[in-house]
């Protein structure tokens, strides 16, 4: 017996031959945003693809820098949008490549703000056809390209495993994450006792958008307190014995210092002034190990400058201070987007005992009943598989860096260098 087919694949497939896919390099980022924040409101996505990370994203290159632009169009709706960076690099000497980069850029100093969760934007009641639609065409239609490059998707589409002509490579990174509602009734019970709980939802100053945007959550001194005493400890029975015994050990420590309290900047100027802090303690510390940190590459504290300027007032950035009296523990920067937070980087005080706390945990600890009490659903550390997101996440999930390459001799032959490096070079020399 057939199986009946249902009447979204009827939509898909109906949809599919009405489809017209463009690339372009005319076009204009003023009249694009309008453009994208309209098709973002029918799409399922991550902050990474919200007009506050690509707009920020596009006004911060050059125009030699600029990345063409992919739209997907049903009639004259648009139903797909994606930016693809070309660049063309020269490998071991020998090899050249040219290659595309979606929604990145494909200069490794540029794209060091480093994008995850991401994807094609797409009408999520269209999905499978846009996205196959628009992948078809970049694979069949642009055949300039020797390398597609598919940085910290959130999935790998069929259509590029089946690609013909072309392998695809792909790294896969762990993502750990803190479902906040496994803590959340009694933080927020505890929020609303004190005025720390702002459930309403300011519409955006964004054209044609209908996402939700939450203010900056109230931090005042009760409540970090309550948080402390009462909060924290919903969090710390989720984690395993150790964790719990550094953090619970290194909250007495503190105590020793002076009230332990959590701030949120209320003000952009604040955000700004923490995000310093933030820099100084991050620098500080792998200065400490001989290393420049994330830093040190100035268009990424320039382009984060511009982020928090241009998402603060939407509640999409927060930047928080712990300290214990008057001693500062950490700067965290994190990303909130539709009830997720995406913990982005922080700058951590590991002098305060000589080694003998654990300040990260305690910031995490902190941040994740923070943002529990607030009503978020999600505490996301992003990927990266390091021991302190192991001990602190309750889920965990996977993004995957993808390489679409033609099948090129010029890849076969570094694949065959690679090989004997492998073979005949040893590891620590390699």
């Amino acid at each position: 017996m057939n199986a009946k087919a249902s009447p979204q694949n009827f939509e898909q497939t109906a949809l599919r031959g009405s489809l017209s896919t463009v690339i372009t390099s005319e076009f204009s980022v003023a009249e694009l945003q309008a453009e994208w924040c309209e098709l973002q409101g029918r799409a399922e996505h991550s902050f990474f693809l919200s007009w506050t990370w690509i707009g920020t994203w596009l006004k911060s290159l050059s125009a030699t820098d600029l990345p063409r632009l992919m739209r997907c169009r049903s009639g004259d709706r648009t139903v797909g949008l994606a930016l693809l960076g070309s660049r063309q690099v020269r490998r071991h000497s020998i090899i050249s490549s040219n290659g595309l980069h979606l929604n990145t850029t494909g200069d490794a100093r540029l794209d060091d703000i480093t994008i995850e969760y991401n994807a094609l934007l797409i009408d999520a009641q269209f999905h499978d056809a846009v996205q196959s639609a628009m992948l078809i065409h970049l694979i069949d239609e642009v055949p300039a390209w020797d390398e597609c490059h598919l940085p910290g998707m959130t999935h790998v589409a069929a259509e590029l495993t089946a690609a013909p002509g072309t392998r695809l490579r792909q790294r896969v990174s762990t993502t750990f994450q803190v479902d906040l509602h496994r803590l959340g009734s009694e933080s927020q019970a505890v929020a609303r006792a004190t005025g720390a709980l702002d459930t309403s939802l300011p519409h955006t100053n964004l054209p044609h958008t209908s996402l939700p945007h939450t203010s900056p959550p109230d931090t005042t001194e009760a409540h970090a307190s309550k948080t402390t005493s009462n909060d924290i400890e919903d969090y710390l029975e989720l984690l395993g014995q150790k964790p719990r015994y550094h953090i619970r050990r290194s909250l007495r420590q503190y105590a020793l210092l002076g009230p332990l309290k959590l701030e949120a900047a209320q003000t952009v100027e604040q955000a700004h002034a923490f995000m310093t802090e933030l820099q100084s303690l991050h620098s500080a510390y792998w200065a400490s190990k001989g290393q420049g940190g994330a830093f040190l590459n100035t268009y990424v504290v320039s382009f984060h400058q511009q982020l928090i300027a241009a998402a603060f007032s939407r509640g999409e950035v927060q930047l928080l201070r712990l300290s214990a009296g008057d001693k500062v523990i950490s700067c965290m920067y994190n990303f909130v987007y539709q009830g997720k937070i995406y913990h982005y980087q922080s700058g951590i005080n590991y002098t305060l005992f000589d080694g003998q706390d654990s300040p990260g945990l305690v910031s995490h600890a902190m941040a994740v009943s923070f943002n529990a009490a607030a009503g978020h659903r999600l505490y996301d550390f992003m990927a990266g598989d390091q021991q302190y997101k192991r001990s602190l996440s309750t889920d965990t999930g996977e993004l995957h860096w993808l390489v679409l390459q033609r099948d090129r001799l010029k890849f076969n032959l570094e694949d065959f260098l690679r090989r004997l490096k492998r073979k005949f070079v040893p590891r620590g020399l390699a």
